[in-house]
C-alpha cells in the first residue's frame, strides 16, 4: 500500500528518494475491508482520509434507510467537516438543511491547465463554506 501512495504523489508532484522514506516511515495506512464504517453518527472524527483504492460512500440513515450523500473514489481525500440541522416540514416531507462547513485540500488534481493557473492565487482550503440544502420525500 505504501507504493500506492508513492505512485499516487509522484503522479502530482517530483520526489526526492530521500522524501520518499520519509513519508514511507511517517505514513499511517489502513486498509479496510468493504462495508467497514469508518464513523457513525455523533462520532467525532480526528482523521482524514485519501483514497488509494476503492470508494468511501457517505451516507444517513433516516427512517432506517441509508441515504447516500457522496462518493469519494480513488485520489480523492476526505477532508470536510459540516455542521447543520435538518428542519422539517409538512409531515416530513419537505426538509431544509443549513449548514456551515470547513474544508481543507492539500492537494487538488485533474483539473485544466487554465483553471490551475488561477486557482494558486487562491489558498487550500475554504475556512468556512455556507450551505443550505433543501429536498421533498416523495
Amino acid at each position: 500500500m505504501k507504493n500506492e501512495l508513492l505512485n499516487y504523489l509522484s503522479r502530482h508532484i517530483s520526489i526526492s528518494t530521500e522524501l520518499e522514506q520519509i513519508i514511507v516511515e511517517s505514513s499511517n495506512l489502513k486498509k479496510y475491508k468493504k462495508g467497514t464504517i469508518l464513523l457513525k453518527e455523533e462520532d467525532i472524527s480526528n482523521e482524514s482520509y485519501l483514497v488509494l483504492k476503492g470508494c468511501i460512500r457517505s451516507y444517513l440513515l433516516k427512517d432506517g434507510a441509508e441515504q447516500t450523500l457522496e462518493f469519494y473514489t480513488e485520489g480523492e481525500a476526505v477532508m470536510a467537516l459540516r455542521l447543520g440541522y435538518h428542519l422539517k416540514f409538512f409531515n416530513n416531507r419537505f426538509f431544509i438543511e443549513p449548514s456551515f462547513a470547513g474544508t481543507h485540500w492539500p492537494v487538488n488534481t485533474n483539473v485544466p491547465a487554465g483553471f490551475a493557473i488561477k486557482e494558486k492565487k487562491w489558498p487550500n482550503y475554504f475556512l468556512v463554506e455556507p450551505g443550505l440544502h433543501f429536498g421533498f420525500k416523495f
